[in-house]
């Protein structure tokens, strides 16, 4: 049934059709030698280009999703060909042009069915027709098998799995009463579980991959089943290993899909059905997770074709693409753009059989050239010495300002900056009289912008009977724990603070704190100060955060990430300092607390995932 596969990557930041931001990278089947093509098509200017035809050594009939890794480059997997004739995967680099199989499938472990589950590294998983369920990490092309699937017990699985909380969660189509199986993988134990049995009631014949929601469960949908015999949008919980059905597909504005459903930025869900609407060519459709409603958004048309199994996606653009594998103008299909705010959809290609023909079967994923764009504000001191990252103290004037810099990496071009302040420069200088939080937003000549936030806290140090003196912290050189807090003239406060004291009160010894003049998370003991600093670069981000822990002792760390239910999400043991790793690609937009522990030392940091 699915012999017919496209996968695009698109990249998108146009505010209307056909802006310059517009390239689309994809693989169909069709082409000259029938065993599929690499092309790329630009939406401002209309033109297709077709990057290499897939002879069979080099891969045949490429399947499911592209997908971008953290190096930039594009990775795909094809079913067929190579040498072995099982199967490929190669990737691609859109900065130099350059296409590379990067492994063959052995005889006896091949044929892929979806394509790569990319993660917070260079580790991917997939999936084969035999029920063979893999990893294979991107820079060492090294591929190794996890789990093996009876498919004479449970059935094959039918698509690409889904990653959360480091387990795999597919579905199969078999099992024992032949209508389908939702199961899972643990991706360290290797563990398999069966987690529900496909009915007529709630649902049966689920063909597309899982979505995880903002609110931790995983989407499905079925292409029958259900109070009305054609589907259901459903949903697991893994935390309560409960699977309810949430809608019911009806005629004539729902039906069946095997599409599976995208989340946008907005929290919603949307998805593409077949053989409805009022064409009975399919329909585009919301459906809201917090309140289980579904709308459907716009019928199909002609000129666009009849949808089957392509996923929709909504970009950050607000319009929607998919694609459908029959109709349009040339009868073989179309890659199309919906516009909501005007109603009107375009059609970016039409299949022709040498640039592709009949993508039954494709998922579209987002991909922005704003990617490489990175904005930070770095840690700012009022004085090199003594003092808080920042922090301003009331009552000591030379440290009653700072100056906060934001720092640009990627983007082309001049930037431009529009402080929360009003200000316009790269810079600006700061003198709160309480604690206020900074943003500046940053845009390069392309359009891409990112904004940035920091908190700058007051810290009130006047003292005595008049409030003309300085309240600080003195500590004796080698010896913290003597540490006492005085109340000093202006004048010799510099004196102290270049001898090892720093304003403020004394802290508490088992208080984590931050290191004065450093930047540096610490904790203060009776023996002594040692430092855990922990960063996150960038923050916020709309992809993932590099992690980053030093310190003065060897001891690991363990960091821990939460949401802001206190659910957690990710747990990183045995960290050496001094070291770093990327995580939270996989995060859905929000709030996260990451707690970095080492020992009797904590550090804790504020996360901050934007939508795509």
């Amino acid at each position: 049934m699915k012999k017919i596969l496209l996968a695009l990557v698109f990249i998108i930041s146009f505010l209307s059709f056909g802006y310059s931001q517009s390239i689309i990278y994809g693989t169909a089947e069709g082409g000259p030698s029938g065993k599929g093509l690499l092309f790329s098509y630009n939406t401002a200017t209309s033109t297709y280009s077709k990057i290499l035809d897939f002879t069979g050594i080099n891969g045949e009939n490429p399947v499911s999703e592209l997908i971008v890794a953290l190096d930039g480059n594009v990775y795909g997997v094809t079913s067929l060909g190579g040498i072995n004739g099982t199967g490929t995967i190669f990737s691609y680099s859109p900065s130099t042009g350059t296409f590379t199989k990067i492994y063959e499938f052995p005889p006896t472990e091949g044929y892929p069915i979806g394509g790569l589950i990319k993660t917070n590294s260079d580790l991917c998983y997939g999936v084969c027709g035999n029920g063979l369920i893999y990893s294979f990490n991107l820079t060492t092309h090294m591929r190794s098998n996890l789990y093996k699937i009876d498919v004479g017990a449970f059935g094959g699985p039918q698509t690409s799995l889904t990653l959360a909380n480091g387990k795999l969660y597919g579905v199969t189509i078999g099992g024992y009463n032949y209508l389908g199986l939702l199961f899972s993988v643990d991706t360290q134990t290797g563990a398999f579980e069966i987690l529900h049995e496909f009915n007529i009631p709630t649902g049966e014949f689920p063909y597309d991959q899982l979505l995880l929601g903002p609110n931790g469960k995983l989407y499905g949908t079925t292409l029958s089943g259900g109070i009305y015999g054609v589907g259901v949008i459903y949903t697991y919980d893994p935390s309560t290993k409960i699977y309810s059905p949430v809608y019911h597909f009806q005629r004539p504005d729902a039906g069946r899909t095997s599409a599976g459903l995208t989340l946008g930025s907005d929290g919603k869900m949307y998805g593409i059905s077949h053989s409805s609407g009022l064409y009975n060519l399919g329909v585009i459709f919301s459906f809201s997770p917090s309140d289980n409603i579904y709308t459907k958004v716009a019928d199909l048309k002609p000129e666009i074709g009849a949808e089957e199994g392509a996923r929709i996606i909504k970009a950050n653009d607000g319009n929607f693409y998919g694609m459908t594998y029959a109709g349009g103008q040339l009868g073989g299909g179309t890659i199309f753009a919906y516009q909501p705010s005007s109603n009107k959809f375009k059609v970016i290609l039409d299949f022709n059989g040498q640039n592709g023909f009949g993508p039954l079967f494709g998922v579209l994923t987002e991909y922005s050239l704003c990617n490489g764009f990175k904005v930070s504000i770095p840690d700012a001191s009022a004085l090199p010495v003594g003092v808080r990252p920042n922090t301003v103290y009331t009552g000591y004037q030379p440290a009653s300002s700072l100056t906060l810099n934001a720092t640009v990496t990627g983007g082309s071009g001049s930037y431009t900056y529009k402080w929360s302040t009003g200000a316009t420069t790269s810079s600006i200088k700061v003198s709160p009289a309480a604690t206020t939080t900074y943003s500046v937003t940053v845009t390069d000549a392309q359009g891409c912008q990112q904004t940035m936030s920091r908190d700058v806290q007051v810290v009130d140090v006047r003292c005595g009977n008049k409030l003309d003196k300085v309240q600080l912290c003195q500590v004796p050189p080698g010896n913290p724990a003597k540490q006492k807090t005085n109340c000093i003239s202006a004048e010799d406060v510099m004196d102290q603070l270049k001898k090892g004291s720093y304003l403020g009160a004394c802290q508490s010894a088992t208080t984590t704190s931050q290191k004065h003049g450093t930047g540096e998370s610490q904790s203060l003991s009776e023996t002594g100060m040692e430092s855990l600093q922990v960063s996150a670069y960038p923050n916020a981000t709309r992809t993932d955060f590099r992690i980053s822990t030093t310190g003065t002792s060897r001891q690991p760390v363990e960091i821990r990430i939460t949401d802001v239910s206190g659910r957690v999400v990710a747990v990183v043991k045995n960290q050496a300092p001094g070291t770093s790793f990327t995580i939270g690609d996989q995060f859905q937009p929000g709030i996260y607390i990451l707690e970095a522990m080492q020992g009797d030392r904590v550090t804790k940091l504020k996360l901050v995932k934007t939508p795509n």
